[in-house]
């Protein structure tokens, strides 16, 4: 599903990169990250992936973190972190610097509400089957560009 969504003022986009080829392996990359993240404490509101060409084609990866982005130490080893803060401020760390380009590109794609959606506020509540409509009517998600 590719879906845009709002709220992203509520909290720390931070982009993701651990130089994944493909989307599968991303979603697998991302799902390690946001149990780490919200084994630290921290709730993960949206969890998303993105194909970006920097710097080369690959897919990395975004999230919309309440209250303040994951320390580095959270990550898996080798992946990139750029969180930007509600109040436009950045900063970055972890992996390889190779990828910081990649995950500044996703933090870049969330924030302009690009996404393919993973993971978001109320997923867990929803049935394994639902029409587009009642996403639309029971989520955070307010648009649904392609199934």
């Amino acid at each position: 599903m590719t879906a845009t969504g709002g709220g992203l003022r509520d909290g720390n986009v931070v982009g993701l990169d651990g130089g994944t080829q493909d989307r599968d392996s991303t979603e697998r990359l991302l799902g390690s990250i946001v149990d780490r993240v919200r084994g630290s404490g921290l709730t993960v509101t949206l969890a998303c992936t993105h194909f970006v060409t920097r710097p080369e084609r690959h897919w990395a990866a975004s999230l919309l973190v309440r209250r303040r982005a994951p320390d580095v130490g959270v990550l898996p080893d080798g992946v990139s972190m750029v969180a930007v803060d509600d109040r436009g401020g950045a900063r970055g760390g972890g992996g390889s610097p190779q990828w910081a380009a990649g995950a500044a590109a996703a933090a870049e794609q969330l924030l302009a509400s690009s996404a393919r959606v993973v993971v978001f506020d109320g997923q867990d509540l929803l049935p394994p089957a639902l029409p587009v409509e009642d996403v639309l009517a029971l989520t955070a998600i307010e648009e649904v560009r392609g199934v």
